[in-house]
């Protein structure tokens, strides 16, 4: 214990001494200064009380503790009877005092506390002006005196404002004396004070001024200020940032803060870019869940990131960047703060419309921020997806948004790459292509860690689906193009892809092999190790005994050979070695692949492309032509007089086919049926060639010397001219009628040689389809004529020959079992294609594209009738020679152009060279029906608009189409716009040939003449035509900015020959309108309901491009088709599977495009057709709509319950600030479809059937849900003040209610599986919706005029279920709490309870209905 006393003693003592010695210095330190002394009654009061002031710069000294200071002061500032003139003296020397800036700036800096003083708080305290500010008799004075101090800084530049020693600003040193106070005496006139100084201070103090209100004001001036603030906010836009930061920390009233809002809304297209995190994040503060989506709208409406860096130096391009990341970052952080920001701002961007604007740069920064929250990742993907769709979101945005703000995407790179992957892996195209163009832009603009990253993605798209390797090799190709020097760097991730190659299609190896050979072999190439891996891969693959190795070898060395051989920039020839390298490559090909007829041909269109399409040296491309012309002749060519041919076929063989007169008959004619015999007898002798000789590799190779020499000579194709009407060594055509006395072999080898000449005219079209001379002219369209000769016989020989499979002509194709799969599958729909010809046995419909698409389901048509065409036997309905197009060589899309051909003139000359006869050509209904269906499937195929499914055939669909798959979409619409010119043409002929077929008829338009074969080929022209344009107006790429002017120039070409609307504007929507008049005018000329389904899908089609919903003339069109009787090839009334199919499309165009409304146009079927129907027996129909009969009719009740339904989810919802007469319109449309409700589920006593009872139970949930969503609200509103409507509006409803459940009590008793799953879910939205109205009757305190009773069970009838009477009246008591129908019951009304309809059954779950509303509420 002792011990402790003396540490603490000793620690006393140590603490003593070091308080001295402090002491010591403090008064060391202060000797030297001297005391302020003015002899005033401030200084010496301010001695008196214990502060000594100091003359000099140097801080006042605190003798004592502040409060005692200010304890002293009061007192001596009370001991005085005139305190008043006590608190003036006192200031008036005060003022004196500070008139000094050194005094004036230690007056606001704090004090230092005497040496001498023991009871000091500490070293500083406060400064001598806070100390006088909370006594409260010097206060207000004191306040008034530094306030009007603030104005004295009228300049910001003045020294006086800082103090360059400390760099403090002495107007922030005394605002700084304001805060926190103990007391502020009069709140009111300070802050009065404050505001008026405002407008008298610099900028620089006004803000400062500013800044400093909410921490000395109290709360019940807030709003006072806050009015204050905002009339100065509209009158110096200098302030705003400041006013906003104050205002965001003041309580102001929710209106006065809506106008501040407003007025800081209007700021923002004129604000600084720097001052823009302020502004947004003070408007974000303000949101409410009611008001969110109205601001977020005006938001974007006003942020503008598009001229953000207009006119900007880099330095200034960098420092808008760094602000632009500032504001979203704002954004980001009130998101988080308030989650209604979010689902307001993607509501706003989902609203907007192609019609009314695209979106900006500041919806897709939005986007992409949101992405990265994982709250609302999937549903901005969703939103991607959809305003991609709708082209509110478009590549010219993303293209933009790289291009100026590079640093904001590259802050967002994870949810770019994330949302590119998952588009790219989409199955439509339109989110591919848009994946795509993110990967691009990307790729271009972000540095190179990114662009490693953006590499491996592509690759891993090239192991993924087949559009994923499409569109990521497509890109790759595109990047190989623009930026070689750029992805050079990254061959080596793309080399790994040769691992995988078994993955790939024989076109994306292709691709792949073009990108490494465009990277390692071109001028950017510096991969030496990587040249030499290719070229060991190559041997290796040509070396392979497969089939499949070695098309990917030839394809590969091919890609090699076309960088290798591309002509050089300077145009210079290619140095010997290398030409050596290119010739030692090419014999390596030919001699790997000589033995294999496939990879021949393979061989030969590969380089057919490259020769057509790239520039190649002088010296390699002669070298090719030279070897092609004398292969080619050797092979092929034979000379009639001079080589003897021996007919091993044992056919008759004779020459055909042949297109010149005897005058100019030449002495060549095509090789075909001997080789064709010697390869089926593999007797081809190739001792005396060093190569095999193919009937298959004809066509190709001939494909391969046209190119050639077209490439030499500039087009001119004269030197081989004589190829294209030379004769061929086939059978005789006669025998084709007697395949039946043929052997097996025999029957293949006439099938076989039919295929193969098939295959030459196809090639000879596509070399001389584009001549311009007359005379080559006519013998391309007897080529045409050939062709459709050629495949009726195919067709009938095909018959009778089951299981043979011709040559493959597509040699690029995944496998050859797949084109076996592809010709061999047309014997399994034998039985459909059976049915289907038995109904229409004279006219050839499965040449029509609409026919071959819906083959499934024309095989359920009617068989009923008997079969009076029963001449045509069973094999020739079996076979579609469409089936076999992997079969056949591909037509080029010039061939075409022979759709422009007119009136031919062929002149046939005699010995002396004098015209001997005049033959006039024209393509003939058979030609040009093969055209039109050749042209309809490529458009199909090339700008298709259908969403690909996962089920769909791998390369299947694809088989055909090689050559046309090397183009693009956009591409491929160019070339078409060059014929829409000639299908105008075309179409207007056959609508003149229809027309005058009708007027020849007496107006019949299924008169005589009207099933003869060409009248059937005009009209199916007619239908191939408008299906073609069809296909063209509904691609999705016409409304994109690139095809702006293709769409345009297309459009014009059918709105000049509307001559009635001639002049105007030449917009796209004029276009458009007048488009759509002039294919009105062939509604008249319509065939049959499938052609009429497509002229009104191409003016739908049309009007999507106005961007109009709603389209009166298609309506009324819609409506003549359904008042047209529609009589097939026999005279009968059209039915069947298909037909309804086809009538349910012109049902809803009809409803959707009506004059009035839809549901006027429903309640005209309703009470007009169905009536008359009912009247009309079991074979009758209506007479107003004859194609409403009793087996049609459930195809018009489902689209018109369908359409009911979404008429009701349109009605714009209730709000109580809409005005009166838009809340009675709404509650009129309303009681409308409700009473539309009831008529339609009515029907269901007359037409009982099953597909009906299933529309209506679906569709009857569907609407009342509905109603509950968004009908029950109105109700709610309306009760009060339009009683009457909601009463009636609810006795229509109940009528369908109790329908409802009578259906539900139907299919119990029938024990339809298929119907009472139906059930339940009707049942609980019954339950529901008698829940609430009760609810909505307690709201209004009508809840006593609600009650439960009970419903009997009835059938469809309105007849009761006997069965269920006894069991309901032994229940009916126990489950009368528990079930029954709800009754809005009226006074007068409560007494009558024998109502049979008020009662129901116990069983019945309580889910049914009966709301009887009264009108004394």
């Amino acid at each position: 214990m002792a011990k402790s006393k003396g540490k603490r003693a000793r620690a006393n003592e140590s603490a003593n001494v070091s308080k001295s010695t402090l002491s010591k210095k403090r008064k060391l330190a202060s000797s030297n200064l001297k005391a302020y002394q003015d002899g005033s009654m401030f200084v010496k009061t301010v001695e008196s009380a214990g502060l000594t002031l100091m003359g000099e710069d140097a801080p006042n000294v605190l003798n004592v503790d502040q409060v005692i200071f200010q304890r002293n002061m009061q007192k001596a500032l009370k001991k005085n009877v005139t305190v008043t003139e006590t608190v003036k003296e006192f200031l008036d020397g005060l003022q004196n005092y500070i008139e000094e800036e050194p005094r004036f700036k230690h007056s606001l800096l704090r004090t230092v506390s005497s040496p001498d003083c023991e009871s000091a708080r500490s070293g500083q305290q406060d400064s001598l002006i806070r100390l006088l500010l909370n006594i409260e008799e010097i206060q207000p004075p004191l306040i008034s005196l530094l306030l009007e101090k603030l104005a004295e800084f009228l300049d910001e530049d003045n020294e006086s404002v800082f103090d360059h020693q400390d760099g403090s600003s002495l107007p922030k040193m005394i605002l700084s004396q304001f805060y926190w106070l103990d007391r502020i005496v009069n709140v009111k006139e300070m802050t009065a004070k404050m505001l008026e100084i405002v407008e008298v201070c610099s900028l620089a103090v006004q803000k400062d001024i500013i800044g400093c209100i909410p921490e000395v004001i109290t709360d019940d001036e807030h709003n006072n200020v806050a009015i204050k603030l905002k009339e100065l906010m509209e009158q110096n836009s200098e302030l705003i940032v400041s006013i906003l930061n104050s205002l965001s920390n003041l309580n102001v009233m929710p209106e006065l803060l809506k106008e501040v809002c407003k007025s800081a809304m209007q700021t923002l297209n004129s604000a600084n870019l720097e001052d823009l995190p302020v502004i947004v994040k003070f408007i974000l503060r303000t949101v409410t869940p009611s008001t969110a989506l109205e601001i977020i709208q005006e938001l974007r409406r006003n942020l503008d990131f598009t001229s953000s860096q207009a006119c900007l130096n880099e330095n200034q391009k960098k420092s808008a960047e760094d602000s632009e990341l500032i504001l979203l970052e704002t954004i980001r952080l009130n998101v988080l703060f308030n989650k209604t920001i979010a689902t307001a701002w993607m509501k706003a961007i989902e609203v907007v419309t192609a019609d009314e604007s695209q979106l900006g740069l500041q919806d897709l920064f939005v986007m992409l921020m949101f992405h990265g929250m994982a709250a609302h990742k999937k549903a901005v993907e969703g939103l991607f997806r959809k305003k991609i769709r709708d082209y509110t979101l478009s590549q010219e945005l993303v293209e933009k948004s790289f291009e100026a703000h590079p640093k904001v995407m590259m802050n967002y790179f994870t949810s770019v790459l994330y949302i590119s992957c998952l588009l790219v892996r989409s199955l439509e195209p339109l989110l591919s292509v848009f994946a795509t163009a993110l990967y691009r832009e990307a790729f271009l603009t972000f540095d190179v860690h990114h662009k490693q990253a953006i590499i491996g993605a592509l690759v891993t798209h090239i192991g993924g689906t087949n559009r994923e390797r499409d569109a990521s090799l497509d890109l790759l190709l595109e990047l190989v193009n623009t930026a070689a020097k750029e992805i050079a760097t990254f061959a080596i991730f793309l080399k790994k892809n040769l691992d995988d190659l078994h993955k790939l299609s024989l076109p994306q190896v292709r691709k792949l092999f073009v990108i490494l050979s465009g990277l390692t072999f071109g001028d950017d190439g510096q991969e030496a190790t990587i040249q030499d891996e290719l070229h060991n891969f190559v041997r290796k693959q040509l070396t392979c005994s497969d089939l499949s190795y070695k098309r990917i070898g030839v394809i590969a060395a091919l890609a090699i050979f076309k960088k290798m051989s591309s002509k050089r920039s300077d145009g210079g020839p290619c140095s010997d070695a290398k030409f050596k390298q290119i010739m030692i490559l090419l014999k390596l090909v030919r001699s790997s692949c000589k033995d294999w007829p496939q990879v021949v041909g393979l061989f030969c269109d590969e380089m057919s492309d490259i020769v057509g399409k790239t520039k190649l040296d002088d010296r390699v491309q002669g070298e090719i032509a030279e070897n092609v012309l004398n292969d080619f002749q050797e092979d092929y060519v034979v000379d009639i007089a001079t080589d003897e041919l021996t007919d091993e076929s044992g056919l008759s063989m004779v020459t055909a086919y042949s297109l010149e007169t005897e005058e100019s008959q030449n002495d060549i004619a095509m090789n075909l049926l001997p080789l064709i015999s010697q390869a089926a007898k593999k007797t081809q002798s190739t001792s005396k060639k060093s190569r095999g000789v193919y009937p298959m590799c004809m066509a190709p190779q001939f494909r391969l010397l046209q190119v050639c020499i077209k490439a030499q000579s500039g087009g001119n194709l004269e030197d081989i001219d004589a190829l294209l009407g030379c004769p061929i060594y086939t059978f005789r055509a006669e025998i084709a009628d007697k395949m039946d006395s043929l052997s097996a072999e025999e029957k293949e080898l006439a099938c076989s040689c039919i295929v193969s000449t098939l295959n030459w005219f196809r090639e000879i079209i596509n070399a001389f389809a584009a001549t311009s001379l007359a005379e080559l002219k006519a013998k391309v369209i007897g080529r045409v004529q050939g062709i459709t000769e050629l495949e009726t016989m195919l067709e009938k020989c095909l018959a009778v020959t089951p299981g043979f499979n011709p040559p493959i002509a597509t040699f690029d194709a995944e496998a050859s079992s797949d084109i076996k799969a592809a010709g061999s599958s047309t014997s399994g729909r034998s039985k459909a294609g059976a049915k289907k010809k038995r109904k229409k046995p004279s006219q050839d419909k499965e040449n029509m594209p609409a026919a071959d698409e819906s083959g499934v389901s024309s095989s359920q048509i009617d068989e009923t009738e008997d079969d009076e065409k029963s001449a045509l036997t069973l094999a020739e309905v079996r076979v579609n020679v469409r089936d076999y197009r992997a079969f056949f060589r591909e037509l080029d899309l010039d061939v075409f152009h022979i759709l422009s051909c007119g009136l031919l003139t062929k002149h046939i000359m005699d010995t002396d060279h004098h015209t001997k006869e005049v033959q006039h050509l024209q393509l003939e209904p058979a030609q040009l029906e093969f055209l039109l269906g050749d042209l309809l499937d490529k458009t199909k195929h090339a700008l298709t608009t259908k969403k690909a499914t996962h089920l769909q055939v791998k390369g299947k669909s694809k088989l055909g189409f090689s050559r046309l798959d090397q183009l693009s979409a956009y591409q491929v619409a160019k070339k078409l716009v060059k014929f829409l010119q000639s299908l105008a043409h075309h179409l207007e002929a056959t609508n003149t040939y229809i027309q005058a077929l009708t007027t020849q008829n007496d107006g019949l338009v299924d008169g005589p003449g009207s099933t003869s074969t060409n009248a059937l080929k005009m009209k199916s022209c007619f239908q191939l035509i408008l299906e073609i344009l069809l296909t063209f107006f509904s691609w999705d790429g016409l409304l994109t900015k690139d095809s702006s002017s293709l769409l345009e120039e297309a459009l014009t070409v059918f709105a000049v020959k509307d001559v009635g609307q001639s002049g105007g504007s030449k917009t796209v929507k004029h276009l458009s309108k007048k488009c759509c008049l002039y294919f009105q005018e062939f509604a008249s000329s319509v065939p049959n309901l499938e052609s009429g389904v497509v002229l009104l899908s191409l003016l739908q089609a049309l009007t999507n491009i106005q961007r109009v919903q709603r389209n009166e003339a298609i309506g009324k069109l819609s409506e003549t088709f359904l008042k047209r009787e529609w009589l097939d090839q026999d005279g009968e009334r059209c039915k069947g599977a298909k037909h309804n199919e086809s009538l349910q499309k012109v049902i809803r165009s009809h409803l959707c495009h009506s004059g009035e409304d839809t549901l006027q146009a429903i309640e005209a079927i309703c009470s007009t057709g169905v009536p008359e129907l009912m009247n009309a027996g079991t074979n009758g129909c209506s007479t107003t709509y004859p194609t409403l009969t009793q087996s049609t009719f459930s195809s018009f009740y489902r689209i018109m319950f369908e359409e009911l339904v979404i008429y009701q989810k349109a009605v714009p919802a209730f709000s109580s600030r809409d005005p009166m007469e838009t809340q009675s319109q709404k509650l009129a449309d309303w009681n409308v479809s409700v009473r539309v409700m009831y008529m339609l589920i009515s029907l269901i006593k007359a037409f009982e059937a099953r597909t009906n009872v299933t529309t209506a139970l679906k569709y009857g949930k569907a609407s009342i849900e509905v109603f509950m969503r968004n009908g029950m609200p109105a109700m709610d509103l309306m009760f009060k003040t339009q009683r009457a409507d909601v009463q009636s509006l609810l006795k229509n409803l109940q009528q369908s209610t109790r329908l409802l459940q009578y259906m539900c009590n139907h299919t119990k008793v029938a024990q339809d599986i298929a119907l009472t799953n139906h059930v339940p879910a009707l049942k609980r939205i019954l339950e529901q919706f008698v829940y609430r109205v009760k609810a909505m009757l307690t709201l209004h305190n009508c809840h006593e005029a609600f009650w439960l009773g009970n419903l009997k069970n009835k059938d469809l009838k309105g007849d009761e279920i006997s069965s269920q009477v006894c069991r309901a009246d032994e229940e009916s008591e126990s489950e009368e709490e528990e079930d029954g129908d709800n009754r809005e019951k009226n006074d007068e009304g409560s007494e009558d309870e024998d109502d049979d309809e008020s009662e129901k059954t116990a069983d019945e779950e309580g889910n049914d209905d009966g709301v009887s509303c009264s009108e004394d509420y």
